[in-house]
């Protein structure tokens, strides 16, 4: 991956820092995500320092709501073809008015 200057008029680029606190990830994830190129759009200061498109982050942020969505439908599907949800109802106790 080659090295791009941040050009100084670039008012969109984020820090490491403050594109992982978007995500709620930590900077060393999200370093890993950036080198396995996972997330692009990524520049360098003048001090060699990566800085990343915000709307790059927010496209990954989105992304990776859809995926945690399907993955969730997929496991609720799942137990309800085991049939989890019906044994963990009859567990559960009854309430009635007094």
């Amino acid at each position: 991956m080659g090295r791009k200057q941040n050009p100084d008029s670039d008012r969109d680029a984020m820090t490491i820092s403050e594109a992982a606190k978007l995500l709620h990830v930590s900077r060393t994830y999200l370093n890993t995500l950036i080198d396995e190129g996972r997330l692009d759009r990524v520049s360098y200061s003048q001090g060699g320092h990566r800085r990343i498109q915000r709307a790059a982050v927010l496209a990954y942020k989105e992304q990776s709501k859809i995926t945690q969505k399907r993955g969730l439908n997929r496991m609720v599907d799942a137990s309800h073809r085991m049939r989890l949800y019906d044994r963990e109802l009859e567990e559960l106790p009854v309430r009635r008015k007094g």
